[in-house]
């Protein structure tokens, strides 16, 4: 999401996500551009279901 200045587009792809892969986390992570460090980190979602049993055949 380089370059994006609209808040409504990051809440749309976060729910895009959470709807996608409902048994990750989903992190978002800010760098700062000048001196190449991140600056934040927080979590925006949790699972909602459990995760699934891994079957092997």
């Amino acid at each position: 999401m380089l370059k994006c200045h609209d808040s409504t587009y990051v809440l749309k792809e976060i729910e895009k996500y959470k709807k996608t892969f409902f048994t990750y986390y989903v992190c978002i992570l800010g760098f700062d551009n000048v001196n190449h460090v991140q600056i934040s980190r927080f979590l925006a979602a949790k699972p909602t279901k459990p995760f699934a049993k891994t079957t092997y055949v």
